[in-house]
């Protein structure tokens, strides 16, 4: 081929570059040539050294194609399916909070039974420090026996207070109806509140108008249902000059007790204090009597639905012995002739510089009933003295 001359006469010789570029696109095939080579080579020897699978691999691998097959199917089931509803997926979202609070509230049950595992793990360690405690007062008990045994017992003199029984103490229970029996020295006197009280409201709704001068609206009932009733507002002085005037000749007062009237002229209901003496009640030796007026109240008390006989005793030095000699023959009396009464006991402990005294029995008069008008204005409130001594807890009746 001739060679192409240049514009201005001058030839450019472009062979050695022919030559350089023909050298490299030799090398470059000759390159791939031998990585071609190479590589059959590898893959061949790789088919050689593999080792033939077994029938068990060739059938894990059909069934891992099966499985796999089988989903590839379900999925493109689930893309042909319709999508759901705004309504289903608000559904769906209503039972995943349920769900939730469902999770929350087997924790919170979690919790509070791994709370009580706790508890449990305290309550039995401490069962068994007690039942140690217990095993060691009944070793006590039988090296007392033992040393009882050989002791030579005398007769006492005084046998009246041999056969004393300990009861099986019980709290009395809040809606039980306690009738008190004062025990001082040889007499008895029984506190009949609930004869004394109807007695009092039956004379007073017989004779209460001729004592209106007002009447008053008051809301009567408990906080959930509440009603407006309109009741007579009564004269003060003349309502507490006829209780005073039937007090005094109470029928259901058999051990004549103290009946007095509690209304002060600032006060708009009146109330009844009832008080014992050593001088009131009756002796001990009308028990023995086949009617008696002990028996009687007892007979009343027996009428009354969940109705107590609760014993208090003098604590009185001149008057213990005597009154305990009382209140043994008393409740021998009782248990034997009334014996589904439920029984308690306690001592009056006198003790006023430590504000510790027998207090008196009060009957609240109803306030639809006894309604007054107060005709003067309360007394200044007393300045609080400190207490001397420990202030002592509030009494708990018992039975036994």
């Amino acid at each position: 081929m001739a060679k192409r001359k240049s514009s201005d006469g001058e030839g450019l010789n472009l062979d050695s570059l022919m030559d350089a570029l023909t050298n490299v696109v030799a090398v470059l095939i000759l390159v791939l040539l031998l990585v071609n080579a190479d590589a059959t080579n590898k893959i061949v020897k790789f088919y050689e050294d593999l080792e033939p699978a077994t029938p068990e691999e060739v059938q894990a691998s059909k069934e891992i194609i099966e499985k796999l097959l089988q989903q590839k199917k379900d999925t493109e089931d689930i893309f042909k399916k319709k999508p759901p509803t705004p309504e289903e997926i608000e559904a769906a979202k209503l039972r995943l909070i349920k769900l939730d609070a469902d999770i929350k509230l087997k924790d919170a049950e979690l919790k509070s039974i791994t709370e009580l595992r706790q508890e449990l793990v305290v309550a039995e360690t401490n069962r068994d420090k007690e039942k140690e405690t217990v095993v060691a007062l009944q070793k006590e008990i039988e090296t007392m026996k033992s040393q009882l045994d050989n002791t030579k017992i005398e007769e006492p003199k005084d046998t009246v207070l041999q056969d004393i029984k300990i009861p099986e103490v019980k709290t009395i229970p809040d809606d039980a109806e306690t009738f008190f029996v004062y025990v001082r020295g040889n007499k008895l006197a029984l506190f009949d509140h609930v004869g004394i009280e109807e007695e009092v409201k039956k004379e007073w709704t017989s004779k209460k108008r001729t004592f209106a001068i007002d009447k008053k609206k008051i809301k009567v009932g408990d906080a959930k249902r509440q009603k407006e009733i309109t009741i007579d507002v009564h004269d003060h002085a003349k309502t507490k000059e006829f209780l005073e005037g039937v007090v005094k000749n109470l029928k259901s007062n058999t051990f004549n007790i103290g009946v007095n009237v509690d209304l002060a002229s600032h006060w708009d209901k009146p109330a009844l204090r009832l008080a014992t003496n050593p001088t009131q009640g009756i002796d001990i030796t009308e028990l023995d009597k086949p009617q008696n007026a002990f028996a009687d109240a007892l007979r009343k008390v027996g009428n009354v639905k969940n109705g107590v006989i609760y014993f208090r005793l003098d604590d009185n030095p001149q008057r213990a012995k005597d009154s305990f000699l009382t209140y043994q023959k008393a409740r021998e009396f009782v248990e034997k002739k009334f014996s589904r009464i439920p029984i308690g006991w306690g001592i009056i402990v006198n003790d006023r510089e430590k504000g510790r005294y027998e207090q008196n029995r009060f009957i609240e008069l109803d306030r639809e009933l006894f309604t007054v008008q107060p005709t003067g204005t309360p007394p200044p409130r007393p300045k609080p003295t400190p207490p001397i001594g420990p202030t002592p807890p509030p009494m708990k009746l018992k039975l036994g």
